[in-house]
């Protein structure tokens, strides 16, 4: 059986991050959104108090708030590297798929040329092809043979 892919307008991108964030089971994204929201609610009272000892205080303070803000979506975007370096290998699988279907990121018709698959696997798949396709509605579609 022969799969025909004709530009498919499925976005890879989007699967292969959905399948990555299938694989773990530590949500990064929320628990880090947690950590930073119960920082914020313990840290934002403490800059009011210190603002008021000295007005100095509170620029202080801000650029303190920035700078721990700034560290910990470093660890973050680090932990989302580490769950990609994790899957590597799974990770270099879909974007072999993506290659193929989407080569050089452009529909397979607009590089590849008929006379491979001619040369490859002859000329009975162009029938298979006309009868298995069924009307034409200007969309991409798969087909498999």
């Amino acid at each position: 059986m022969w799969t025909f892919f004709s530009g498919c307008s499925i976005s890879y991108g989007k699967k292969k991050e959905q399948w990555l964030a299938q694989q773990e089971t530590f949500q990064v994204d929320e628990q880090f959104d947690k950590v930073q929201e119960a920082f914020l609610d313990l840290y934002g009272p403490l800059l009011d108090e210190i603002a008021e000892i000295h007005p100095g205080l509170e620029r202080i303070g801000d650029t303190n708030l920035s700078k721990i803000n700034e560290q910990m979506q470093y660890l973050k975007q680090q932990t989302h590297k580490a769950i990609e370096d994790k899957h590597h290998v799974s990770l270099r699988h879909w974007n072999g798929i993506q290659n193929s279907l989407f080569p050089m990121g452009k529909p397979q018709e607009r590089v590849h040329n008929a006379l491979f698959y001619l040369n490859r696997y002859g000329t009975e798949w162009i029938d298979e092809l006309i009868k298995a396709s069924s009307e034409f509605l200007g969309e991409h579609k798969v087909i498999a043979l």
